[in-house]
């Protein structure tokens, strides 16, 4: 049996994949370092009042998805800010809606943010608030529906004793029926009766 030809096709499939991997891994990583080193380099452009610079910069990021999660939630607040400070308002409120759907419970720090972003956080956050589930409707019957198909079916279950049990003839003592009711004494009489 010729094995030849099986093991150049095998070795053709572990080569394509080693190239697939040589390739595409680290690309992927330098895209993730490359858009980590954004980041920063847009800091830096809006602390020197750069905006425009910081705005491509976090943009072309945001875009192709390259950030981890704790880098987007910045990417997207630094985006904001830099629009505030470009007196781009419309595109600040889009970021800072962006921001609040990845990050719905972001938390500005009065402090570091300036009283614009501030504002627009609180302007914006009640229109991101997650939907309220619609509330059940009630049922129509409830417990008393149950207490009445409960009590229908004590009464059958009562009916059905009393009619396996001979009809009701009374207890006549010939064994046609259930026995008679026991007798009850009369109490006794109380002290110092006459």
């Amino acid at each position: 049996m010729n094995d030849h030809p099986r093991k150049l096709v095998y070795c053709m499939c572990l080569f394509t994949l080693s190239l697939t991997l040589a390739v595409g891994v680290p690309e992927a990583l330098a895209q993730q370092q490359n858009c980590t080193e954004k980041l920063a380099q847009a800091e830096q452009f809006y602390v020197e009042v750069q905006p425009e610079e910081a705005i491509a910069l976090l943009t072309e990021c945001i875009e192709t998805n390259e950030f981890t999660q704790e880098q987007r939630q910045r990417a997207h607040r630094l985006l904001a800010l830099s629009y505030i400070s470009n007196e781009q308002f419309d595109e600040a409120r889009d970021a800072v809606r962006d921001l609040l759907r990845f990050a719905p419970d972001y938390q500005v720090d009065p402090v570091q943010d300036p009283p614009v972003f501030v504002t627009l956080i609180e302007e914006i956050r009640p229109q991101i608030a997650p939907p309220v589930v619609a509330e059940q409707p009630k049922r129509k019957g409830g417990i008393s529906k149950w207490l009445i198909i409960g009590g229908g079916v004590v009464a059958g279950g009562v009916l059905a004793a009393v009619l396996a049990g001979g009809g009701g003839g009374g207890g006549n003592g010939n064994g046609n029926g259930p026995p008679p009711p026991p007798t009850i004494a009369a109490p006794p009489p109380l002290p110092g009766g006459n």
